[in-house]
């Protein structure tokens, strides 16, 4: 059976797994809290494999493997432990405080400390940065797909966003919730058996050593990567994943809000933060088996694949069957992750805009139309991206919106000094620059 068969029927059968559950899941839905925080009845291992999902992605996965194959093993290491560590602290020291205000939202927040002004600017961006970040994942997945199987970029893109769709408007946080689940259990099962035939089958770590190209920076501290404030420095990329990304996004808001108790949310970012920790080794080393065993695919020794496409390499290194099935749990990295980021933009816009804007008097039965209408707005430009085909601007226009709210949102919360005009004033500025 060809590698393009054994994805299709591996795909077909996934993703009948999430079709039943976006139909179990809508019958779960009776007004907005139920589709935006699932009435808030998520458990807490839930919401940390929902989490752990989310680092399990194909954005993650392309970038750190870029990171471990042109400036070394630990560059791509201490983004991962850094976002393990910033789990954590989201969690044990932040969710009590996202909790007591009883915001569904981060806009709510800005609203609550600001006013109606800097939620309104805050959520058009944060909805914005959301619709962004799905294309952009959508064509990494595209991308490692073409790298495995010949598959059309612009066609499989856009499955990717028409399943995410699918899902988001049928089942909302529940859907997205429980996909996360199955799709965690399937992506950190396979994950730790790939890893387990490239050491038992491949060889260990004086393997690496002896066939990764210039071994001696790969995995010498601090290899390529530097200590300023540049694009290749740990400093950047530490704050970005360990801090700005994790408090600017509205969606870990939401799951910090879905769980029935303070123990339950923190309790799941303790088990989110335990699973990324022990992925990083995983995530920073898979690539350079690739890179170690066959270099002259790669674009850096005169080859065709990218360095994001080490993850297509490695499975054409492994038995077919489970080669097959680390690219569906590369499909579903991408619709779990996915699904819950953009509820976090959709939330933005129909709570933190709409709601406040124009229908202030809404309750939450009357709010879910309007919701799911956005939430089909949102998707629709969102595919309409796919054609820049250009990831790197992409999350560049994410990762500079997520970074300037983590920095309001924060100063917000610690001190009394940034006012509501600075706050609207500079993210507009900010993110213009």
């Amino acid at each position: 059976m060809s590698t393009t068969t054994l994805l299709l029927v591996g795909s077909a059968v996934f993703f009948t797994i999430l079709a039943g559950i976006g139909f179990v899941t809508s019958r779960w839905i009776g007004h907005t809290e139920d589709f935006l925080v699932a009435g808030r009845q998520i458990n807490w291992y839930v919401v940390g494999l929902a989490i752990a999902a989310m680092a399990w992605s194909s954005g993650f996965f392309a970038l750190f493997s870029k990171f471990a194959i042109h400036f070394g093993f630990f560059a791509a290491l201490s983004s991962m432990i850094a976002t393990a560590i910033g789990y954590y602290v989201y969690g044990v020291y932040f969710t009590p405080f996202a909790r007591t205000l009883g915001s569904q939202s981060i806009g709510e927040f800005f609203e609550m400390r600001y006013d109606v002004k800097t939620r309104t600017v805050v959520s058009l961006y944060l909805g914005l940065a959301m619709m962004i970040f799905l294309p952009a994942t959508s064509l990494g997945v595209a991308f490692i797909l073409k790298g495995y199987a010949g598959l059309p970029i612009i066609q499989s893109a856009t499955g990717m966003i028409l399943i995410i769709f699918v899902i988001c408007i049928a089942g909302g946080l529940w859907g997205a919730a429980i996909t996360d689940l199955v799709q965690a259990v399937i992506g950190y099962g396979t994950l730790a058996v790939v890893f387990g035939l490239m050491v038992t089958q491949v060889g260990g770590y004086e393997w690496l050593v002896n066939n990764v190209p210039e071994a001696s920076t790969a995995f010498a501290f601090p290899g390529r990567f530097g200590f300023g404030l540049g694009a290749d420095s740990y400093v950047t990329w530490i704050l970005l994943w360990g801090a700005m990304v994790l408090f600017g996004s509205p969606y870990y808001w939401l799951l910090a809000n879905a769980p029935r108790s303070d123990a339950d949310a923190k309790n799941g970012f303790r088990l989110a933060s335990a699973m990324v920790f022990f992925l990083a080794f995983f995530v920073s080393l898979l690539p350079l088996y690739a890179y170690g065993a066959v270099p002259e695919q790669f674009q850096l020794m005169g080859g065709q694949v990218p360095a994001e496409g080490a993850v297509g390499v490695v499975a054409h290194m492994i038995p077919s069957g489970v080669g097959a099935l680390l690219m569906v749990t590369v499909i579903a990295s991408n619709v779990s992750s996915q699904t819950t980021t953009s509820l976090g933009g959709i939330a933005a816009w129909s709570r933190d805009v709409y709601q406040r804007l124009f229908r202030p008097d809404a309750d939450p039965h009357e709010m879910l139309v309007p919701t799911r209408i956005i939430t089909v707005v949102f998707f629709v430009v969102g595919w309409a991206l796919v054609f820049v085909g250009d990831i790197q601007a992409l999350l560049g226009v994410v990762l500079t919106i997520l970074g300037i709210s983590a920095l309001i949102l924060l100063a917000g919360a610690l001190s009394k000094s940034i006012t509501p005009t600075s706050a609207s004033s500079d993210r507009l500025r900010w993110t213009s620059l």
